[in-house]
Formats: structure tokens, C-alpha cells, sequence
């Protein structure tokens, strides 16, 4: 499960630290936390373009690793978490949560959350998968 831009509609690759001794999902939504990656499900900066895994040779490193910044006119492809409601017609311009698992890591929209409201739905593809926008927190005070 992840995100990933329309069309590859990738706009901005940039080169940055990654917290070393973690994993993460080629894919997923990134933050930041004391000037290097992290999975992030709130602040987030951009999306991983690499897995980076336990048996890579810089896990333990804080190697730079390519991050698509997100950019709020890219449409991007979005997984629906399981577990939650399947998508409907009524989900399409509301704002929801991304949720980030570990076990193995994914990122996925949760249509059961609305405190960050970080993902903009704005097309239904199927009643797993939708289009949307990744909204900054800054753009949320606009709702």
C-alpha cells in the first residue's frame, strides 16, 4: 500500500538524511525529526522514493535517500487502509488521516480519521483506492 503521483507526475526529487536503523517503504509519506527522516502521518514533507530496509548495507547510516517534496497540485494515487470503510461517492472532498503501519510498513488513507486531515479526496477509483491531494497542515486552517 502507498502513494504515489498520477501519471508519475514527480515534480521535486530531493537528496536527505534518513534516521538510520529504520525502515522504510518505497512510497510512504515522510517527515521530519531532528533534521533527518522519519515516517510521519502529520507533518509531512514529502514521499520516499526507495525502500530502505534492515539488509541494506546504510540502514545504520543516515545515508540521503531521494524524497519526492509533496506539491499541493499533484493529484497522487492513494491505498485505502484496510480494516476501514470502503470508499464512496460522499468521501470525495473531504479531508482524512494517512496512517502509517510498521508491520511491514505501508501508507494508507484512513477513512476513519479526521484529526490531521492531511489527504484531500477529490476521485473515487475503486472502493479500495482513491485521487487526492496531500494537503500541508498550513492548508488545513483554510477548511
Amino acid at each position: 500500500m502507498s502513494i504515489y503521483a498520477l501519471n508519475g507526475d514527480i515534480r521535486n526529487i530531493v537528496w536527505v538524511p534518513k534516521t538510520a536503523s529504520t525502515a522504510f517503504t518505497k512510497n510512504s509519506v515522510v517527515g521530519f525529526s531532528s533534521g533527518q527522516l522519519v515516517n510521519q502521518e502529520t507533518e509531512i514533507f514529502g514521499v520516499i522514493k526507495r525502500d530502505v530496509k534492515s539488509t541494506d548495507a546504510d540502514y545504520a547510516l543516515a545515508s540521503n535517500v531521494p524524497v519526492e517534496v509533496w506539491d499541493p497540485t499533484v493529484l497522487y494515487y492513494a491505498d485505502i487502509l484496510n480494516g476501514t470503510a470502503a470508499v464512496a461517492a460522499t468521501h470525495v472532498g473531504n479531508k482524512y488521516d494517512i496512517d502509517i503501519d510498521t508491520a511491514p510498513t505501508y501508507t494508507a488513507i484512513d477513512l476513519t480519521e479526521t484529526s490531521n486531515k492531511v489527504f484531500l479526496v477529490v476521485k473515487v477509483l475503486s472502493t479500495t483506492q482513491v485521487v487526492g491531494y496531500l494537503i500541508g497542515s498550513q492548508w488545513n486552517d483554510l477548511s
